[in-house]
């Protein structure tokens, strides 16, 4: 399977912002469709998970998020001014508006949505490290993984 010429992949390409966000994305995917590189999975995951943190950062910049009356530091963060993965998402998702509108108003479950992002973070994460289970995935089960990704 190719995901340079795959509706999905077109879909997802349309909601980058930058130039840069999408040749990243482009280079996740080229990587993904060198089929005889056993790492090709590991490249495809460990760039989109990078690739999630570039568009979170764009969407959700640290001082915009800092500002909100939500926002708490979180003292395990070595950076003083750090922002989690998860209030980068949150703020991805709802900005300034206040938790009880968004979710009363609008019936957005903003923390089901940072779950399900952070969970395939996760994902991800597994196979950024290289380890025999997950070295050259089979040509079969990669492709599965990809579209769960995108």
């Amino acid at each position: 399977m190719s995901l340079e010429n795959d509706d999905l992949t077109r879909k997802v390409r349309a909601h980058f912002h930058t130039d840069f966000q999408r040749r990243v994305f482009d280079a996740a995917v080229k990587s993904f469709d060198h089929e005889n590189n056993p790492l090709r999975l590991n490249n495809f995951a460990t760039v989109l998970r990078e690739l999630g943190r570039i568009w979170l950062e764009y969407l959700a910049p640290k001082e915009k998020v800092r500002a909100c009356y939500w926002f708490r530091q979180d003292a395990s963060l070595k950076e003083k001014d750090g922002v989690t993965r998860g209030q980068h998402a949150k703020y991805a998702i709802q900005q300034e508006l206040h938790d009880d509108f968004v979710s009363g108003q609008l019936h957005i479950n903003v923390d089901g949505t940072i779950k399900q992002y952070t969970s395939l973070i996760g994902e991800l994460s597994k196979y950024t490290h290289v380890t025999e289970q997950t070295f050259d995935i089979p040509a079969d089960d990669a492709p599965k993984f990809a579209v769960q990704c995108c």
